[in-house]
């Protein structure tokens, strides 16, 4: 099934994955969704675009979950489009948030993957830590 953009797919009952048609940046990666009976969890949460961000929203909404009862995100690693709408989505909601400790200085300071990413979206959103993420890391520490 297909959510304005995103393709939406049921592994199990309380399982699902939503991913954009095309993997080709700017596209946001695979996010994972897990219900239970209190909320839901997240497993990455794509791209920071108010594109990707609309239809992240809008797939959550096909599922018929809504952002104020996400519970955790789980991000797997510090890249663009696995966690650049987590900044975004703590501005709203208060999720506990996982990361490695391998990733959590690419989530407090991101200045680092400008040099992995040469890309003119993920240098916009990543190239300053004022930007999307430049907070995260109080929301990871528990400070927050």
């Amino acid at each position: 099934m297909e959510s304005e953009g995103l393709v939406l797919e049921k592994i199990r009952d309380d399982l699902f994955r939503l991913c954009a048609p095309s993997f080709m940046w700017p596209a946001t990666a695979a996010v994972y969704v897990v219900t239970d009976s209190e909320g839901f969890s997240m497993i990455d949460v794509g791209c920071g675009s108010a594109g990707a961000l609309g239809r992240l929203k809008a797939g959550l909404a096909g599922l018929g979950l809504d952002l104020s009862c996400l519970k955790t995100l789980v991000l797997s690693h510090a890249h663009p489009d696995h966690m650049g709408a987590a900044k975004s989505l703590l501005d709203q909601y208060r999720p506990t948030v996982l990361i490695h400790t391998a990733d959590a200085e690419h989530a407090r300071d991101p200045r680092g993957l400008i040099d992995t990413f040469d890309i003119e979206l993920a240098k916009h959103l990543y190239g300053r830590v004022e930007g999307p993420v430049g907070d995260l890391f109080s929301f990871f520490d528990g400070s927050g």
